[in-house]
């Protein structure tokens, strides 16, 4: 966990569920281990998508233990507030797999460049560009 809580600051961590959160943060940043400003940035949204998963699940679980079926029983606010958790639970996991997604590009890309260094071939940055041609539609103009 960051020395200055930089995290636990863009998540809401309700009372009492303050050691799960930072359970789940030390196992996602074992399995993540990131090393560049970019990276922490994506593993912040990435701990914020799994945070509020865990969060919604933990609800519906609450829900179904004290047995409170929507489709059995129609309350409209309870089938209201189940539609709202599962919407929250499906842009969790939207947001979880865009990051995931980009942490997996940023890595590659941070590996192919390592690569080519070590192959001695020279990075896009220090490629030559090539300069387009501009003698083709040039004409000479002859006093």
């Amino acid at each position: 966990m960051l020395k200055d809580n930089r995290l636990t600051r863009t998540c809401y961590v309700p009372p009492g569920m303050e050691k799960e959160f930072q359970q789940l943060e030390l196992e996602l940043r074992r399995q993540f281990e990131p090393e560049s400003f970019l990276e922490e940035m994506l593993f912040s949204q990435v701990l914020r998508a799994a945070w509020t998963m865990h969060r919604v699940e933990t609800r519906l679980r609450e829900l179904e233990d004290a047995g409170r079926d929507p489709v059995a029983m129609p309350e409209e606010k309870l089938i209201r507030h189940y539609a709202d958790l599962r919407a929250h639970q499906i842009q969790a996991m939207k947001s979880l797999q865009r990051s995931l997604r980009e942490v997996r590009s940023q890595r590659a890309a941070v590996a192919r460049q390592k690569k080519m260094l070590a192959e001695g071939e020279p990075s896009r940055q220090q490629r030559p560009r090539a300069r387009p041609d501009t003698s083709k539609g040039k004409k000479e103009y002859v006093n």
